[in-house]
């Protein structure tokens, strides 16, 4: 009655239904409790005083709160007495279960096939040598453990004893397996160099060993310090500040005693599992339970330019290909949306026999941020293609800014290295404001109409909302944008590191094969670079019209000169002429 409270049975009800209720079991905590705990067993025991008085006296002279102080003469009326107070109390509820006695004979009978496991290790080790702490670690889902062995040298044996274990709850925080092994191992060597602190003034004690059934786990304390996270750069530092990294060991996992902890098992299970009591049996020969982890040199060695020695691959273009397709970043850097619809029709300035740039299309790329230091960022700078109608060559061009002042400097800077061209062709997009105000302001300008009709220069725009009229240099912009992505990335440059990577992208565009080619083709692929300079950019110059004597001409000897090298400048326009009709033939 003492804890009673009242229930609004409906709150919205009017009037409101109130019920009183109470508590039928004590609450924990409240501080009333211990006198209620011995007004309860008093009461309960009172009750039996006309059945029982001898018995009522003598347990309430015993009993303190739910505990019974008492003794006898002999063991018998002991157990006698003992077993009436349990009948008595277990009517009400209280089991008398345990209790401590100094009589052997009582304390005997009541044990039931007890764990042993040997404490005292020192008389039996301390005249031998090679004693040492051996530790085994494991992680779950659910836990993970680590468990200390000692292990001794007995004559051609070696005996091993349970010392001591430690299991924790995995975090709450969902983990990965091996971040689980990790802190296994780390547990581990906290707990093994606990036991070495408290056993190094009685043993002479070796250098520990220390397993772990996980390869990632023993990789991490084992290898070398990368870029790691920090989760695992300040576990493995902790680890190999308590012990070293070549006292860790692979084992396997049926041979690991933390198994047991860390994943559960029943107390018969527990207690016939020699295992976890006594440890591998065959821990000594560690070919047993130890794998041999991969070496990183080669153990067979073979000739440089023998016959064994030289790669060829069948089918390297399928084989490539199919890697290419298995990867995941080169999918999502290559992979296409929608199919690219039937090919038009294509129009004259595209199939023209013309020199480079001739016709020549000028579009922006995204903007790239530059740094003006190591750590500032000092704003950004536009990509400015212009690409070769005719030989898809192209040459880039970095820009500060968007106005017309920069993009008019570009043109003259690109008309000065790449020659003037017949026709001009740029996008006209209306969605790119910034692009539209500015190809307006290219037509309208008075000083450009006057430098376009001095250089007889033809300005051609293309239709707005079509951005296929300009897939000549799209498609070229991608390919640069692809290449960006790969070699810069996410990284900030300056601008002249900036300029130097834009300008190297240039010479890996330019250096593309024009046409297919296949695994028979002997012959060198055609590339834009053919077109502009007579060979690739990323290959050798010919000596076949250049020796030392040339570069000693006088004026008596420059016609004799000239004259001799007739054949070498036909050899070179018929090279030429054999570029072009293999262009043609390409296309």
């Amino acid at each position: 009655d003492v804890l009673r409270f009242l229930w609004v049975t409906d709150p919205y009800q009017e009037p409101a239904e109130i019920q009183v209720l109470r508590f039928k079991r004590v609450t924990f905590g409240v501080t009333v409790n211990p006198f209620l705990l011995n007004a309860t067993m008093r009461y309960h025991i009172e009750s039996y005083k006309e059945e029982r008085p001898n018995v009522v006296e003598r347990l309430l002279q015993s009993a303190y709160d739910d505990d019974v102080v008492c003794g006898t003469e002999s063991a018998e009326s002991f157990v006698e007495m003992f077993e009436k107070f349990r009948a008595m109390l277990s009517t009400g509820g209280f089991n008398l279960r345990k209790f401590v006695t100094s009589g052997q004979s009582v304390a005997g009978g009541s044990k039931r096939q007890p764990v042993i496991v040997p404490r005292c290790y020192f008389e039996e080790v301390s005249d031998h040598w090679g004693c040492r702490l051996i530790g085994f670690s494991d992680s779950s889902a659910k836990a993970y453990a680590a468990v200390v062995y000692l292990q001794w040298d007995r004559g051609d044996s070696k005996r091993m004893a349970f010392i001591a274990s430690k299991t924790r709850v995995a975090p709450l925080k969902s983990l990965t397996i091996p971040r689980l092994e990790l802190l296994g191992a780390l547990l581990l060597v906290r707990l093994i160099n606990c036991v070495h602190e408290a056993l190094r003034e009685e043993l002479k004690l070796l250098p520990s060993r220390c397993y772990t059934d996980s390869q990632v786990a023993l990789y991490w304390i084992q290898g070398e310090r990368k870029e790691w996270k920090p989760f695992v750069c300040n576990r493995v530092k902790e680890i190999r500040k308590l012990i070293s990294s070549g006292q860790w060991s692979h084992c396997h996992g049926k041979q690991n005693p933390a198994y047991t902890p860390s994943r559960g098992m029943s107390v018969e299970e527990l207690r016939a599992c020699t295992l976890w009591w006594e440890g591998p049996k065959d821990l000594g020969a560690e070919e047993n339970i130890c794998d041999q982890m991969p070496g990183e040199c080669l153990d067979e060695m073979r000739a440089r330019r023998g016959h064994f020695t030289e790669l060829i691959i069948r089918r390297g273009r399928t084989v490539v290909r199919r890697l290419i397709h298995t990867c995941v970043t080169c999918r999502r850097l290559e992979g296409q949306s929608y199919a690219v619809p039937p090919m038009p029709p294509q129009p004259t300035y595209r199939v023209s026999e013309r020199p480079p740039f001739y016709y020549t299309g000028v579009d922006f790329a995204r903007p790239i941020f530059v740094k003006n230091s190591a750590y500032e960022l000092g704003g950004k700078a536009w990509l400015c293609p212009y690409t070769c109608c005719i030989t898809r060559a192209i040459h880039l061009d970095l820009l500060h800014n968007m106005s017309f002042e920069y993009f008019f400097r570009s043109f003259k800077r690109f008309v000065a290295r790449r020659g003037l061209p017949r026709k001009m062709l740029s996008d006209n997009a209306q969605t790119f404001k910034k692009m539209a105000s500015l190809l307006k302001e290219i037509e309208d300008h008075k000083d450009v109409k006057h430098y376009f009709s001095d250089r007889k220069i033809q300005w051609n725009f293309n239709v707005e909302m079509s951005p296929w009229w300009g897939e000549v240099f799209e498609r070229l912009i991608q390919s640069v944008k692809r290449c960006m992505k790969k070699v810069i990335g996410r990284a900030s440059l300056t601008y002249e590191e900036l300029l130097t990577a834009v300008i190297e992208i240039e010479m890996i565009i330019n250096s593309l094969p024009l046409s297919y080619v296949t695994q028979d083709d002997l012959d060198e692929p055609i590339t834009p670079s053919h077109l502009l300079i007579g060979r690739r950019l990323t290959s050798l110059p010919d000596d076949i019209c250049c020796t030392e004597d040339d570069f000693t001409l006088t004026p008596p000897t420059l016609t004799r000169r000239i004259v001799s090298k007739l054949p070498v400048i036909s050899f070179l326009e018929q090279m030429e002429e054999g570029i072009s009709s293999r262009v043609k033939r390409s296309a």
